[in-house]
């Protein structure tokens, strides 16, 4: 739900100029894309869109993607955390109160996971630094067996994106009660349980979680 303010907001002024057309002056578009995207964040509990067409699949927007991606960043709406990847600038300092207790309840919620799952690094996964905080600092992780506690795994209070580390232990729990055929079965298993578990997830960290898992289990000889 938007601010009292949105609609004297300069950012929300410049958007619906950007999205005017001969047939709307902007602003039901503006209005209507911006709560889609925050209902969707508030919902997973993460400023994290993902690519372009992603957002296209939030919005069910049939238009040019990267150029509406293109706009809200230009506005100040949207973040390029990284090149083609997208997050709701500032949403922390903005959302209602309910979200981040439910962003507390999933880190919470990893906290537990990580106790009983195992490791969710391999020896050469060094840990990188939340590409939306530049601010943190990474911390220099130990090497460890391809398998091992994850006592020293840290989980942000307010995970500006969705943590690969988090989604390999799905990952681990995954391949430890059943077998997959294909590296593709399995990621596909992990989409679906993050869901689940209402855990947030792109593409590129489903991808990361993945290779963690798969090269964890062929250093075990599975």
């Amino acid at each position: 739900m938007a601010l009292p303010n949105l609609l004297t907001h300069k950012k929300f002024g410049r958007l619906v100029r950007l999205l005017a057309s001969e047939h709307s002056g902007g602003r039901i578009e503006a209005m209507g894309i911006l709560e889609c995207l925050w209902s969707h964040c508030y919902q997973n509990a993460s400023p994290e869109i993902g690519t372009a067409d992603d957002m296209a699949y939030i919005l069910d927007y049939r238009g040019d993607a990267a150029a509406l991606a293109a706009k809200l960043v230009s506005c100040g709406f949207l973040d390029e955390v990284m090149p083609g990847h997208y997050c709701v600038h500032d949403l922390w300092s903005n959302c209602p109160r309910y979200v981040r207790r439910r962003r507390s309840r999933l880190d919470k919620r990893a906290s537990q996971l990580c106790a009983v799952s195992g490791s969710l690094l391999t020896p050469d996964e060094p840990s990188l630094p939340d590409q939306t905080r530049p601010d943190l600092k990474t911390k220099e992780q130990q090497p460890s067996a391809a398998i091992s506690s994850c006592a020293n795994v840290e989980i942000s209070d307010q995970t500006d994106q969705p943590n690969y580390r988090l989604l390999a232990v799905l990952g681990f729990d995954l391949v430890n009660r059943q077998s997959f055929e294909s590296t593709a079965a399995l990621r596909e298993a992990m989409k679906t349980e993050a869901g689940r578990q209402q855990v947030p997830y792109d593409g590129p960290s489903i991808s990361r979680a993945e290779g963690i898992v798969t090269h964890a289990i062929r250093g075990r000889g599975h």
